[in-house]
């Protein structure tokens, strides 16, 4: 998806429920030209927003929420392209255990469309997902249905009280980096373990790196497998209703060590 910011012809803020953090009204406070989301919906929330108004989606000029039918909907550029149309692999290289000063990746489209874009043969773990990019994962003995491959996200996001959290930040704090091991299920092969490292984010934050591959932060009752995850790997992105060679028909994700 596109975000466009700095628009002149919106006189009215956002509404409360899509202001997180501090406002991002020009690209100097974005530190970006623009942002390109990543996933698997070709649209925004397709049906859900289209049946009724959907808080955090679609607003009048006036600041109240709104239907909107797929047709209107803000849509995935990558459905639009003539051709390498069925999906995307973000391709990062990896950082160093302490954090990294900046990170290098390749942003791929298609899958099984080109030379450079192959998914079948690779022995990627390919993982069956609902329109949102959604699969489920077994952790600390409990299955969290909203797991989800996220480059949106600078951290790895999710709930394990055994390591030590910084009450102010929220960020893990192990004394030592510690090892953990989720179950990913609606895999191909059926389940599958990932193992990652958690630092200690105050040491990792302190050190004034960027890229790391070892932060967390506590959240409850999901996995959001941010940044950290990407670092060192291909994420394939199948999209909804386009098929591939390797993946058959999206949504789909996958994942192969680069």
């Amino acid at each position: 998806m596109i975000h466009v910011i700095g628009d002149s012809a919106l006189t009215v803020a956002a509404p409360t429920e899509c202001q997180v953090g501090r406002p991002l009204v020009t690209t100097t406070d974005l530190g970006a030209n623009g942002i390109l989301g990543i996933g698997v919906s070709p649209n925004d929330c397709g049906s859900a927003c289209q049946n009724a108004a959907v808080s955090t989606f679609y607003y009048t000029n006036a600041g109240t929420a709104t239907s909107v039918p797929v047709s209107g909907q803000i849509t995935n550029p990558v459905t639009l392209f003539g051709q390498d149309s069925n999906g995307v692999i973000l391709e990062m290289g990896q950082v160093s255990d302490s954090g990294s000063a900046t990170a290098q990746g390749t942003l791929v489209f298609g899958i099984d469309t080109q030379a450079n874009n192959a998914l079948s043969g690779t022995g990627a773990t390919l993982i069956r997902t609902n329109g949102n990019g959604d699969f489920a994962s077994i952790y600390g003995g409990s299955t969290l249905t909203k797991t989800f491959f996220d480059s949106g996200s600078t951290v790895l996001f999710f709930p394990d009280l055994t390591i030590p959290v910084d009450s102010a930040s929220g960020y893990y704090i192990p004394t030592t980096t510690v090892g953990r091991t989720p179950t990913l299920v609606a895999t191909s092969p059926a389940s599958v373990s990932l193992g990652f490292n958690i630092a200690n984010g105050a040491t990792l934050n302190a050190s004034g790196n960027y890229a790391f591959n070892n932060l967390g932060i506590y959240m409850s009752r999901q996995f959001d497998f941010g940044m950290p995850f990407f670092y060192g790997r291909h994420v394939y992105y199948g999209i909804s209703g386009k098929a591939s060679t390797g993946g058959g028909t999206g949504p789909y994700v996958a994942y192969v060590s680069s």
